[in-house]
C-alpha cells in the first residue's frame, strides 16, 4: 500500500498524468493504465446559457442580481461568470438599512443590510472573500456588521470610506442611529452626502444643544425622521421643532419617561404646560406635512383648547396634512370632516391610548396603517 502511495504520487509529475491510474490486479501485479481520452462534447448539447458569450453574461447579471445564484447553478460556465462578475470593483451595493450604534467606550457598532435585489450578489462576493476583512456576517442572510475602535488612528474616515465603496452615491432606504453625545458628535461626517429616506434616533443621553445641532446636520437630507427622547435640555425645545420642520418632510417623536415628571404631568420635549397648538400650526407651515406623536407617560400634554385650535386651523393651511397625536383631552368620540379634512377622536384600536387625528382625505389610509 504504501509503495502504490509512493508511485501515484511520482505519477503525478508525468506528462499526462491525468489520462493515467495505477490498478493491482488478483494477482497483485502493478499496472499503469491509460484513460480512455474524454470526447467533447457535442454543440448540440449545451444549453442556451452556456452558449452565451462572457459580456452578455454579465449584462444579464447586471439587469437581474437578484436571480444570480439561479443563473449561477446551470451550468459551470455561469458559476465562473457569476464569481467574476461579484467580483468585479466597480460594482456598487445599495444599502437597504444601516444602524450605527454605541458600544462601550470608544466603541462603535455597524449593522448594515443590503438593499434585496443585490443581497445574494454580495453574499457571493462575501464568500470569494472579496469583502473589507472587518466586515462579519450576521445571522440573517443579508446581514452584516462591523465593531470599530474609534480611538484608533484614522477610524472615522475608514467608516466613511468603507460606506462610500459599498453604496456608492446612492440613497439608503432607512439610517437608525442609537447613541450617546459623543457618537453623536461623528455621525454627521458618517452620513454626509447621503440622502436618508428614513432616519431614526433614539438618545441614550439628554437631548442637548450640541446634540440637536448634529441631528439638525444630517436632516439637511433626510426625508422622514422618527425621534426617541428621554431628558431634553435644549434651550428652545419649540424652536428646535420647528426648525426641523423646514428640513424633513415626516416626524414622528415618540417622548420617554423623564424623573421627576410624574404621570399627570404636562410634559412633553423638554416643556411643561404650553399651548403646543401655536408651535404644531408653525411646524406644518414648513416643509413638514405629517407629524406623529406618542407621549404614552404623559397623556395630559395636550389641552382641550390646543386640540380645538388644531382641530379649527390646521385644515386651514390648504396642506395635505397628517396629524397623529396622543390626545386625552376629550372624553367623547368625534368624526367629522372639514375642508377635506378627516377629523377624529378615539381610539385606533383596544389596547392603543386616545388619539387626535387630523387628516387629509387622501392620506386617510396612511394614518390607519401609522401606529401609535
Amino acid at each position: 500500500k504504501r509503495l502504490l502511495e509512493h508511485l501515484s504520487s511520482d505519477l503525478e509529475g508525468c506528462p499526462n498524468a491525468k489520462q493515467l491510474r495505477l490498478e493491482v490486479d488478483s494477482m497483485g501485479r502493478l499496472h499503469i493504465v491509460r484513460l480512455p481520452t474524454p470526447k467533447p462534447r457535442d454543440m448540440d448539447t449545451f444549453s442556451a446559457l452556456e452558449t452565451l458569450p462572457k459580456e452578455l453574461a454579465m449584462r444579464i447579471f447586471e439587469h437581474v442580481p437578484e436571480s444570480v445564484l439561479a443563473l449561477r447553478a446551470t451550468s459551470r460556465t455561469m458559476s465562473a461568470f457569476a464569481d467574476q462578475f461579484a467580483m468585479e470593483p466597480s460594482l456598487k451595493f445599495p444599502i437597504g438599512r444601516l444602524d450605527i450604534s454605541s458600544r462601550g467606550e470608544n466603541h462603535i457598532l455597524i449593522e448594515f443590510a443590503v438593499a434585496r435585489h443585490k443581497a445574494k450578489l454580495f453574499g457571493l462576493r462575501y464568500l470569494h472573500g472579496g469583502v473589507d476583512r472587518r466586515i462579519k456576517h450576521a445571522e440573517h442572510f443579508n446581514r452584516f456588521l462591523m465593531l470599530w475602535q474609534l480611538d484608533s488612528t484614522g477610524a472615522e474616515q475608514s467608516i466613511k470610506d468603507l460606506i462610500r465603496s459599498l453604496n456608492g452615491e446612492c440613497a439608503i432606504e432607512r439610517v437608525s442611529l442609537r447613541c450617546d453625545e459623543s457618537m453623536m458628535s461623528i455621525a454627521p461626517g458618517l452620513l454626509e452626502g447621503i440622502h436618508i429616506t428614513q432616519l431614526r434616533v433614539l438618545l441614550v443621553d439628554s437631548l442637548s444643544d450640541e446634540v440637536a445641532d448634529h441631528i439638525l446636520s444630517i436632516c439637511d437630507d433626510v426625508d422622514d425622521l422618527r425621534l426617541a427622547v428621554g431628558h431634553v435640555s435644549v434651550a428652545d425645545p419649540a424652536k428646535l421643532l420647528i426648525n426641523l420642520s423646514s428640513r424633513i418632510r415626516s416626524l414622528d417623536l415618540c417622548q420617554g419617561r423623564v424623573c421627576p415628571f410624574m404621570r399627570d404631568s404636562a410634559y412633553l420635549f423638554g416643556l411643561i404646560d404650553v399651548d403646543w397648538s401655536v408651535t404644531f400650526l408653525s411646524m406644518f407651515s414648513k416643509r413638514l406635512e405629517k407629524l406623529v406623536i406618542d407621549n404614552s407617560p404623559y397623556p395630559d400634554y395636550l389641552s382641550l383648547q390646543s386640540a380645538d385650535a388644531m382641530r379649527e386651523q390646521l385644515p386651514l393651511l390648504r396642506k395635505k396634512a397628517l396629524l397623529l397625536v396622543s390626545c386625552h383631552a376629550y372624553k367623547d368620540h368625534l368624526k367629522y370632516t372639514v375642508d377635506d379634512h378627516i377629523i377624529e377622536v378615539g381610539q385606533a384600536n383596544a389596547h392603543s391610548s386616545r388619539l387626535l387625528r387630523i387628516v387629509h382625505e387622501s392620506r386617510w389610509h396612511e394614518a390607519h396603517r401609522t401606529i401609535v
